[in-house]
This record gives C-alpha cells, sequence and structure tokens, in this order.
C-alpha cells in the first residue's frame, strides 16, 4: 500500500491552462486506522489505515467488489444494520470514537450523513421528507421548520422547481430531482462529513453534472467522500483519491494521495493499470 502524505493540494495543469479542484489545507478530519469488515465471517475489506482531510473532497476509486461501500458505511456505523457484519479497527471523526460500543448512533449519523445510490425518498410529501429528521432531531417550531426546509432546498437548486408543490408526493420527482431532495435531507441535519455512494450512477447526464456541481459547492464547508467508478468525475471534482483493489478476495487500500497524482503519477503499477483503463 502506498499513502502519501500531502502538504497541499495542487490543481491541475493542463497545456499551460491551471484548472482542477482548488486547493484544500490537509487537514485530517476522519482518521482510519486497520480497518476490517466482515460478514458472516467473511472478510471483504481488511487492514485500511488513511486520514480524510477536512473540507476535501476524497474520491474512492477501484473495481466492483473491492470494499469500497464496506468501507464507506463502517464511518457512520451502517455496518450494524447487517445481520453478522463485524467491524475492526479505529475510526475518529474530530476526537469521536465512532466504533466504541457506547457511541449515540443518532448523534453520529447526524455529524455524518449519507448519500446511496439509489434516491431513496420517504414515500411521503417532499416537505415531510426534510421534516421528519428535523423533528427526530428535536426541532419542533413551525416557523423554524419552514425556513430551515426552504433555505437547503435553495441550496441544492429545487427551491424555484418544488416551492409550489411541497406538499406533492417526493416520488413523482424526476430521478435526479428525488436525488437533491436526498441530499437536502442529509444537509438539514448540518452535518460534518457527507458519504456518497455513487450518487450520480443513476442518473442521466445531465442530472448527473447538477449533482456534481452540487458537490463542487460543498467543498469547504463539509468533508465528502465518495465512491464513483467515473475516472473522469473523480478527476474533475476529488482533492484526493484511494484506490482499493482485491486480493485473494479481500478488499486492501492500494494507494491514496492527492487526485492528480494518483491519476498522473501513480506509485503503484495496479494503480496505473486501473486508471489507465488497462485493469478493472
Amino acid at each position: 500500500m502506498t499513502v502519501k502524505t500531502p502538504t497541499s493540494c495542487r490543481p491541475y495543469t493542463l497545456g499551460g491552462v491551471t484548472s482542477g479542484p482548488p486547493c484544500c489545507e490537509p487537514v485530517p478530519h476522519v482518521r482510519i486506522a486497520d480497518l476490517s469488515v466482515a460478514y458472516g465471517g467473511n472478510t471483504v475489506l481488511d487492514g485500511v489505515s488513511l486520514d480524510i482531510y477536512k473540507g476535501c473532497i476524497t474520491a474512492l476509486i477501484g473495481p466492483s467488489g473491492c470494499g469500497k461501500t464496506s468501507f464507506l458505511s463502517a464511518l457512520n456505523r451502517l455496518t450494524d444494520l447487517i445481520p453478522g457484519a463485524t467491524v475492526k479497527g479505529k475510526v475518529d471523526i474530530a476526537g469521536l470514537d465512532v466504533l466504541h460500543p457506547q457511541t449515540d448512533l443518532l448523534a453520529l449519523r447526524r455529524r455524518v450523513g449519507m448519500i446511496f445510490q439509489k434516491p431513496n425518498p420517504f414515500p411521503l410529501s417532499i416537505r415531510r421528507n426534510l421534516e421528519l429528521p428535523l423533528r427526530e432531531h428535536g426541532t419542533r417550531n413551525r416557523a423554524l421548520l419552514a425556513d430551515k426546509i426552504e433555505a437547503v432546498l435553495k441550496e441544492v437548486g429545487l427551491w424555484d422547481e418544488v416551492s409550489d408543490r411541497l406538499d406533492s408526493p417526493a416520488l413523482a420527482l424526476s430521478g435526479g430531482q428525488q436525488q437533491r431532495l436526498c441530499i437536502a435531507r442529509a444537509l438539514v441535519l448540518e452535518p460534518e462529513v457527507l458519504l456518497m455512494d455513487e450518487p450520480c450512477s443513476a442518473l442521466d447526464p445531465i442530472s448527473s453534472r447538477v449533482v456534481e456541481e452540487l458537490i463542487e459547492r460543498l467543498r469547504g464547508r463539509l468533508t465528502v467522500v465518495i465512491v464513483t467508478h467515473n475516472l473522469a468525475q473523480a478527476r474533475r471534482i476529488a482533492n484526493y483519491a484511494a484506490f482499493f483493489w482485491m486480493t485473494e478476495r479481500v478488499g486492501k487500500l492500494v494507494e491514496f494521495g492527492q487526485c492528480i497524482e494518483l491519476f498522473d503519477a501513480p506509485q503503484s503499477v495496479l494503480t496505473q493499470a486501473y486508471v489507465s483503463g488497462a485493469a478493472g
């Protein structure tokens, strides 16, 4: 495994033109040490250690089945919901011991939101999709609820599209709108970290770009970890990238570092083969 500790992010320079994700300071926000995940005694991810940096976008890349989603799910204990799942190692989020048995899971999942591959709005109205998590976490004032809902819908670019039908079924929205509503549902709780498991893979190209632009706007405010099989997307939006691979049927972290360096000057032969399209 190759892990390069960066001193700062560098944007891309192509043909003399500087582009790519803006820089961010490499301040550790989520610290993972020797993380392993198993289901029914079958290890699917083993020995992963890396720091995820505050306010940055980190892309998890690699072929299907190499443990990326399991890694993501362990960060906010969604693995607890899977019968027979066991997680070992250390996950620290700004001083919180995530894997400690006494960790408050409701509070953890408020701090660490999750967006799934397929949009999963509740079978309720648009308004109720956003009210429910707020009420669950103690917000009862109707005016405050309305203000928070309007603000978060504006943030994800949905307000102008749905403001006149907030009591309509969320499932009547388009796929891209549903995914933005799910992102709004996570953001309304003001998380520190947002985990995203292939959030654009079920969307058409136009909707994908809208969601991608939304993710980019979160840079600097939230720490974002995104699983993506779209390598071009990872290059466009990520400050850092982690490459996973299957070794003897177990997922391993092969290489981690600044996205530009991992794509343009990978340290591992496996990484080079994957990002060039020769493997995976």
